[in-house]
Order: C-alpha cells, then sequence, then structure tokens
C-alpha cells in the first residue's frame, strides 16, 4: 500500500463512518479495487477508525464534558445511596445508556472476531450485507416521527442499539445505520438517536483499538501511511458527521438505502 492509497482508504472510512452506508464494507470493496488485501488490513482499519474517533469527540465534545461531569455527579451520589436521585439527570442517565449499550456490543464482538477477520476479504458477502443494510434503512420511511426525548429511552432499548451496534462488525453492515435504525424503531427522536449513536461509537472503537494492539507489527506497517490514512479519516469523519446531522433530522435517513442496493449489487456481481 502506498501513500495515496491509504489517503484514498482514509477519506472512504471518513465518509462512511457516520453515514449510513458501511464503512467496514467499503474498505472491503476498496481494497478489492486497489488490491491492497494483505496481512495489515486489521491494523490498518483499526487505524482509520481511530480517525472519526478523534472526529466524533471533537465534534460533540461539550456533551463528552458534561457526561464526564455525570460520572463524577453519579459516582458521588451512588457513595450517598442517592441512586433514585441520579437518574433524574439526564446527562447521568445517557451516561448509564451508553454503558448498558456497549456491554452487548463488546460481547458480540469478542465472539464474531475471528470470524470478521476472515470476511474482512469477502466483497460478495459485503455487497449481501450493504443490501440487507439498505432494507433496514428504507424500514425507517415507514416510521412516524417521535419526540419521545431521554425519559422515554429504557436500558432495554439500549441494550438493544447495543446489540444492533454489535452486528455491525460484519462488513456491509452499518453500524451508524443498524443503531440509528433501531432507536427510529423504538420511537426515539430521530436527533437523539443520531447523537446517542455517535455517543456509543467512542467506546467501541477504543475497544477496537485495544483488541488491535495485540495484532500490531512494526515490521508489516509503515506508520506514514498509518498517519496519512487515520488524517484523511479524520477530516472526511468530520465534514460526514455534520451532513449526517443535518439528515437525520429532516427525516431523510432512508435517502442512503438506494445507495446501499447499488454498491452492494455491484460489489457482489463485481468480485
Amino acid at each position: 500500500m502506498n501513500l495515496l492509497e491509504a489517503v484514498i482508504l482514509g477519506t472512504v472510512q471518513g465518509l462512511t463512518e457516520f453515514l449510513p452506508i458501511s464503512s467496514s464494507g467499503h474498505l472491503v470493496i476498496f481494497q478489492n479495487l486497489l488490491e491492497t488485501s494483505g496481512e495489515l488490513d486489521f491494523i490498518f482499519n483499526t487505524a482509520l477508525h481511530f480517525g472519526t474517533l478523534i472526529a466524533v469527540v471533537i465534534f460533540f465534545m461539550p456533551k463528552i464534558c458534561r457526561l464526564i461531569k455525570s460520572f463524577f455527579k453519579l459516582t458521588k451520589l451512588i457513595f450517598k445511596r442517592k441512586l433514585s436521585e441520579a437518574l433524574k439527570d439526564q446527562d447521568i442517565k445517557i451516561l448509564i445508556l451508553i454503558i448498558a449499550a456497549s456491554v452487548p456490543t463488546a460481547i458480540i464482538g469478542l465472539l464474531l472476531g475471528g470470524i470478521v477477520q476472515k470476511l474482512l476479504g469477502s466483497a460478495k458477502i459485503t455487497g449481501i450485507m450493504l443490501i440487507i443494510t439498505g432494507f433496514i434503512l428504507w424500514l425507517t420511511k415507514y416510521v412516524k416521527n417521535s419526540r419521545s426525548d431521554v425519559e422515554k429511552f429504557s436500558y432495554k432499548k439500549a441494550f438493544l442499539i447495543g446489540t444492533a451496534q454489535g452486528l455491525a462488525v460484519i462488513p456491509g453492515i452499518s453500524r451508524s445505520g443498524s443503531t440509528i435504525s433501531a432507536g427510529l424503531f423504538f420511537g426515539i427522536k430521530p436527533e437523539v438517536c443520531a447523537e446517542f449513536s455517535f455517543l456509543l461509537s467512542i467506546p467501541a472503537i477504543l475497544g477496537a483499538q485495544i483488541v488491535s494492539l495485540t495484532n500490531f507489527s512494526y515490521e508489516t506497517v509503515s506508520f506514514k501511511i498509518i498517519a496519512a490514512g487515520a488524517f484523511a479519516a479524520f477530516v472526511s469523519g468530520y465534514i460526514a458527521l455534520i451532513f449526517l446531522m443535518k439528515t437525520v433530522k429532516k427525516g431523510k435517513f432512508y435517502y442512503f438505502a438506494p445507495y446501499c442496493w447499488l454498491i452492494g449489487i455491484l460489489a457482489f456481481l463485481k468480485f
């Protein structure tokens, strides 16, 4: 893989990480087109996710700062045995919802890790999964706009959304598409779904970073290539985030479905 290919893959990762069109699926397709599939795939892909992680952290920095403060407030109230009082705080509730949703994501990620490694080079399977993602997105067209805010966001719903995120480790299944769609199906306000989805991605990406450390090899990975790809993913990811938040608020999430179908069919027939 050369520097230009790294930038191309980084840009693809950034644009597709937050748009509901599967970043992992597009990376599989572009790696096949550029013929860059190989031993460093998992490490390089994780580096690209780190770039998009920085983008989402900067984008939601005010919210993240409030959640950090909420963590210390929650700890204090637990020691005072005032948990019921803590749950009345919206930021504390969101924090607990994120934790609840992260549990199934982590379990599924660990269970499917080996299988996903084998699927990273299969464009045909990726194509099928993209078509499935398209149908999931299209179904949101028939969901009535809801005004349900954090108050009606239950821990059971958070757990199921986390399960959807866990299954999105399969190339072609969009993480943001699955989690936001699940939230919409549960009747949660669109902007709340999107915000929760992206905040939920932070521990998921960090977890993937930790796992990737056991696979890292200085002999097979060029730091310059990793840095170029990660930076490209950061810039394009931030732009994609701005665009998607506006699209979700307008209730046009299903607009991405035809694109997933088209790319999925082409990937299946081409490779």
